[in-house]
């Protein structure tokens, strides 16, 4: 396969360079905002970036550890919303009648079918996310510390090892899936920045 032709040794990186703005500081505040609200736009701007630059950087290849947390957030947020739809279809939405500033009608309204239509979708087996979005929604802070650490060692090993691990106690129909992120992660680098280049000296000695 084509994947057996990648390294198993961690590639030495350079966390320093973030020409991109999306420290590894962003990165986890927007994570954690993303799964509290499943909003991009707005996930991103509780971290002072905009959307269009945080699916700049998932695209790229400094992102595979960005991208792949960014799915297990929006399948907590989802977690969230369905558990909210519940709360909906039993104790319905409040509808108040104000006159002149003054509250003078409630009524609790239900819609028990569109709470189900709701979570019909929600429940459907594109938005239940891939095998390795799954394994990070489960252990979400540690892959978030795991990236910090490939941050701050500027190594790439700590997200890689944390799915090759979970990858060796799976079953056999996660175990290739799992072991596949794993070498894309071991692959990433946290900066598309090229290195300054030296410009010659020229001046005569």
């Amino acid at each position: 396969m084509a994947n057996d032709s990648l390294p198993t040794q961690p590639i030495t990186l350079s966390p320093s360079r973030q020409g991109n703005g999306w420290t590894v500081e962003r990165q986890r505040g927007f994570l954690e905002a993303l799964a509290q609200c499943g909003l991009v736009e707005r996930a991103a701007g509780a971290v002072g970036m905009t959307r269009q630059s945080a699916y700049a950087f998932r695209q790229s290849g400094a992102g595979r550890a960005f991208d792949l947390a960014w799915d297990a957030a929006l399948l907590l947020a989802r977690q969230r919303l369905i558990d909210d739809s519940f709360e909906l279809a039993f104790e319905g939405s409040v509808e108040r009648t104000y006159r002149n500033g003054k509250l003078v009608q409630e009524k609790r309204r239900r819609d028990p079918q569109m709470v189900l239509k709701t979570i019909e979708r929600l429940g459907s087996k594109s938005a239940l996310g891939s095998a390795p979005a799954k394994v990070v929604a489960n252990e979400f802070s540690t892959f978030l510390d795991a990236m910090s650490a490939d941050a701050s060692s500027g190594q790439a090993s700590n997200t890689s090892n944390f799915m090759e691990c979970r990858a060796d106690w799976s079953d056999s129909m996660e175990k290739r899936s799992l072991k596949d992120s794993s070498l894309l992660l071991r692959r990433a680098a946290l900066s598309d920045v090229p290195p300054t280049p030296q410009l010659e000296d020229k001046r005569s000695h």
